[in-house]
């Protein structure tokens, strides 16, 4: 028994390459987004009438979670020699902003309480379905239940659960003058993200070029030179805007009429 528990633990824990990775539109992919769907759909059952208040406390608790889970990604990637590779463990790519809005959100008032909620209930939920749905990362670097695999459907599943709870529950009320805070934030972000590019050669938030292996291969050889614009721009626009677009033509991500009244 306790050595099954080694070999288990051996392989949730092993170094990049040390077993066949997972894959992308594997078994193991789509037995991890299936248990993640279903535990959306189970978690936003219970929670989506709550009053506004439980919300915030259950939105918090889950940032708190995700950012002590990111932590711990990075002292993994530094425990198994991975730290000298800025991008294997800086928290700079789109999905990983959400911790900052998750912030934001949970820890200050007014304005900057607003602008950490517009980006999780847009740019945070189309980022975590992209994610779900193609999973270039871990999936692709280590077996099915690797703690980084599990790490990423866990994180990305609930950034979706958090989008589509602040948006169903009516928590969140967005309109088309949040675009220019939502686009202000993550070109803050890209202008960051481009500036390191250029002095580390890296390639954070995936502007400066493609990521290899992935659909980023396909406008990159498109757009050539025009690439790193095209790429800023349609992170700091697009998400909001599928957003906006299905709130006005579904009522999904609307406050149903059914829903007791809120209880803030």
């Amino acid at each position: 028994m306790i050595e099954k528990l080694r070999q288990i633990l051996k392989v949730v824990f092993c170094a990049q390459g040390a077993y066949p990775a997972g894959g992308l539109f594997s078994a193991g992919h789509f037995f991890l987004l299936a248990v993640t769907i279903a535990a959306i759909v189970v978690s936003l059952n219970k929670t989506l009438a709550y009053s506004y208040r439980k919300i915030r406390t259950i939105i918090r608790r889950l940032i708190i979670i995700i950012t002590i889970l990111e932590v711990t990604k990075i002292l993994f990637n530094f425990w198994t020699g991975n730290g000298s590779h800025l991008m294997n463990w800086v928290p700079l790519y789109f999905c990983t902003i959400c911790i900052y809005a998750g912030w934001l959100s949970c820890f200050s008032r007014g304005p900057l309480q607003h602008l950490g909620d517009v980006f999780l209930a847009t740019g945070s939920l189309i980022g975590g379905i992209c994610f779900l749905l193609y999973p270039s990362s871990s999936i692709m670097l280590y077996p099915t239940f690797h703690f980084l695999t599990l790490h990423s459907f866990f994180y990305h599943g609930v950034m979706v659960y958090i989008g589509i709870l602040m948006n169903r529950s009516g928590l969140v009320q967005l309109g088309h003058g949040d675009l220019k805070e939502y686009a202000a934030y993550v070109m803050m972000f890209c202008l960051m993200s481009w500036s390191l590019n250029r002095r580390l050669h890296t390639n954070f938030m995936f502007i400066s070029e493609t990521f290899r292996g992935t659909i980023l291969d396909i406008p990159y050889k498109i757009l050539g030179p025009f690439y790193t614009p095209v790429a800023i721009a349609v992170q700091a626009t697009i998400p909001y805007e599928v957003i906006m677009w299905f709130k006005k033509k579904t009522t999904l991500l609307n406050r149903p009429s059914w829903y007791p009244e809120v209880e803030q």
